[in-house]
């Protein structure tokens, strides 16, 4: 079920970037920051 959601948002994600004002050199351009999308450990 997860996978069908990264799947979704996968296909959309060009269409969003663009409404966002993201042009595609900007987009192959992007590198994410350090520690952006990290999550707590349960046992943390």
């Amino acid at each position: 079920m997860l996978a069908e959601g990264e799947t979704l948002a996968g296909q959309r994600l060009e269409a969003f970037a663009k409404a966002c004002g993201v042009t595609q050199p900007r987009a192959e351009r992007y590198e994410p920051l350090p520690g952006c999308q990290t999550y707590r450990s349960p046992e943390g």
